[in-house]
């Protein structure tokens, strides 16, 4: 998947929460509205740590920078999203990110979320689709910044001649994305975690 999130390394996107029990290394105990799965205002921020080559961790931070106007839409810039930026904006039918090949909006993650549905998400901003069903809203995950419950739990499924992958993204409304555990074919599980984060 362009390894998921170094789309957002998605975007966001989270990919954003859970709710928060014990926080450690968090910037801000904001408690983040539930009424949106990923708070998207100027000065957030969400630091991640994720697998890298030769067994390597690496961390990468997505920041919310800006808001601008694109494709008639008020859309945030997430700087530090993978290569470059992505556009990314809370609509009635969850989080949104700006596919620049298509020039338009595509659904990200579908909020509020109905366990079992799925959906068709656009997850690394270019021309790859992926079918995504809602496994659960009300995962529980720990991470280096703390305890989240009642995350929204994604599969995400993108099938090639030669390979597939899949990609199990948690994200805590109100907060954004938590965890990640992406799977290349049958490699091992490559594991993204949220480490610290700032939402007002």
């Amino acid at each position: 998947m362009k390894k998921l999130y170094l789309l957002l390394a998605i975007a966001c996107l989270v990919p954003w929460g859970c709710s928060k029990d014990s926080p450690t290394k968090t910037e801000n105990n904001g408690n983040g509205s539930s009424s949106v799965l990923l708070p998207l205002k100027v000065g957030n921020f969400w630091e991640y740590e994720t697998d890298g080559p030769f067994g390597q961790r690496y961390r990468y931070k997505w920041n919310v920078i800006r808001q601008i106007s694109i494709a008639s839409e008020q859309a945030f810039v997430v700087a530090g999203a993978g290569p470059d930026t992505a556009y990314l904006v809370n609509k009635e039918l969850g989080v949104y990110i700006y596919s620049r090949n298509r020039r338009k909006f595509e659904l990200l993650w579908k909020y509020p979320a109905k366990v079992s549905e799925t959906f068709v998400s656009n997850v690394d901003r270019q021309d790859y689709l992926y079918n995504t069903t809602t496994k659960s809203t009300d995962a529980s995950v720990s991470v280096p910044a703390g305890v989240f419950k009642e995350c929204v739990m994604y599969e995400q499924f993108f099938q090639l001649t030669n390979h597939t992958e899949t990609s199990r993204v948690y994200v805590k409304p109100g907060i954004g994305f938590v965890k990640e555990e992406y799977i290349y074919s049958n490699d091992s599980p490559n594991i993204t975690e949220l480490i610290s984060y700032k939402v007002n």
